[in-house]
């Protein structure tokens, strides 16, 4: 992320007559001061020496004339040693319309001759606010030395109009700090930070990090959209700062909340094209849940539950994607809820901030059972297994889990670990089959022989930072005379 502001400023000059501090960086006396820690113990140092007192006096005398020797400590003069010079001298300086990051700051110095092209009647009072600046301690941009001017005399100059001229500054954010450079300087400088909010017009959003947009403000830029990066230009006025030119590369974003469901379904309708292919229903949902929850940027601030309908309506009647979709819909047993007439059929109401022990042991009787079979062809992401485990960890790994499941889906290396570590700990064995080994339907057995039906895989258990939430959930119970042939042998082959 960065964030360049950029304005245009003026280089002006002055000539001046001053004394000037000249700091030499290979000055031997640089050397030869860091031998002594302080005053007192230079004069006891040179005095073992053998030097003369009247000398030693006149040697305090002069370092502390030259800001050296300051309350009986010795300056770190590092910068160079100062060499006091008077004389004539045109200063190049820069100046801002607004305070921040600076109104003035010298650019350059350097000594002129006795005679110069400005006429002495335009001599004038140097305003009081270039005058403290002038009087700081300074750098020459131009040749990289320190120096400090000390005095001018009757703190007066000449403006020289001849030498007035725009230059560029700009203001960069980067790597979480603010610092502005010039247009003719390599060197940057330290500033106070901006607030990121005034450098996207209030749109920041300091808790996610992120800009805050709208879906229509991106939605022709598919880095944006699909990666949450976002960079643009716009021009814009910060109090303090004045009118700025804004370049922004690589801001992170986020959709606001009257935009995020039409953000997801783009994200959601290019998968779907991406593949142009049949989806049974149980695919599309699991598409919807994977991309949810691989979508921090919408996932972590806004519900959004599965719902088909939402899907069809981004397709027209004459689309071929379209009747795809609707054919998988068609072939779903449980779009429309219905009671299967099996009896001890359970409903898990959407909830938040759930009790997975009280819900499980009141729902499926948990605390009396020792084994568990989980077939189900999408068991297969971090996500998932992280639900299982929060089903499955307040019983200690009492209950033997097996889950019957695809290969991994869009898992990575550390994903993977994960997932093993979440089995170890859980007391779950992972068996992978092909797609088409394993029933459409998602079967979980209790104990070897009580059989459910779930409408949902087991992602219906939603993991937050602080808390679980349940989706709604239909859990049917087959008698096993009315289990399916492949189900039983399936469970069988597994149970041995």
């Amino acid at each position: 992320m960065r964030i360049t502001l950029k304005k245009k400023i003026q280089l002006k000059s002055i000539e001046i007559l001053a004394e000037v501090d000249f700091n030499h960086e290979e000055s031997p006396y640089i050397e030869l001061l860091e031998q002594y820690t302080n005053q007192q113990d230079m004069k006891q140092k040179l005095a073992e020496s053998g030097v003369e007192s009247a000398a030693i006096n006149n040697i305090l005398k002069n370092l502390t004339a030259l800001g050296i020797i300051e309350n009986g400590s010795i300056k770190n003069i590092q910068k160079g040693f100062p060499e006091r010079e008077y004389g004539k001298y045109e200063v190049l300086y820069y100046e801002n319309d607004t305070n921040l990051p600076f109104k003035y700051q010298i650019h350059s110095i350097k000594r002129t001759g006795v005679v110069s092209g400005n006429r002495a009647d335009r001599v004038a009072k140097i305003q009081s606010e270039l005058l403290k600046s002038l009087l700081e301690e300074s750098r020459d941009l131009s040749s990289g030395k320190n120096f400090r001017i000390l005095k001018i005399i009757n703190e007066q100059g000449i403006h020289d109009i001849r030498c007035s001229c725009t230059e560029s500054l700009a203001m960069v954010f980067e790597n979480n700090d603010w610092t502005y450079f010039f247009s003719d300087i390599k060197d940057r400088f330290s500033m106070p930070p901006i607030e990121l909010n005034y450098s996207f017009r209030g749109r920041w959003n300091s808790e996610e990090i992120a800009l805050e947009l709208d879906y229509v403000d991106v939605c022709n830029d598919d880095n944006a959209v699909r990666k949450f990066l976002f960079t643009f230009e716009d021009d814009l006025e910060i109090p303090e700062y004045g009118n700025l030119q804004g370049g922004y590369d690589d801001i992170p974003i986020i959709p606001n909340e009257s935009s995020y469901r039409n953000w997801f379904l783009h994200l959601l309708k290019e998968e779907v094209q991406s593949c142009n292919r049949y989806f049974t229903y149980d695919e599309i949902e699991q598409l919807w849940c994977n991309l949810y929850h691989k979508t921090p940027q919408i996932h972590k601030r806004f519900e959004l539950p599965f719902d088909f309908s939402s899907i069809s309506k981004e397709y027209s009647v004459d689309s071929e994607l379209y009747w795809l979709l609707m054919t998988g819909k068609d072939l779903n047993p449980f779009v429309n809820t219905k009671s299967n007439g099996y009896g001890r059929n359970e409903t898990i109401e959407q909830d938040t901030d759930v009790e997975l022990k009280y819900l499980f042991d009141r729902k499926l009787d948990f605390s009396n059972i020792n084994y568990l079979l989980i077939i189900d062809r999408y068991v297969n992401t971090l996500r998932h297994f992280q639900s299982v485990e929060a089903m499955l960890s307040p019983y200690n790994g009492r209950i033997e889990t097996t889950i019957v499941s695809q290969e991994y889906y869009k898992t990575t290396a550390h994903e993977q670990n994960l997932i093993k570590e979440i089995c170890e700990v859980n007391n779950i064995k992972r068996i992978i089959r092909e797609k088409t080994a394993i029933p459409h339907d998602r079967y979980w057995i209790l104990d070897k022989k009580i059989f459910y039906n779930f409408s949902k895989s087991v992602d219906f258990i939603m993991i937050d930072k602080e808390k679980i939430d349940v989706q709604h959930t239909q859990i049917f119970y087959i008698p096993e005379d009315r289990v399916e042939k492949r189900v039983i042998e399936l469970a069988g082959a597994i149970n041995g």
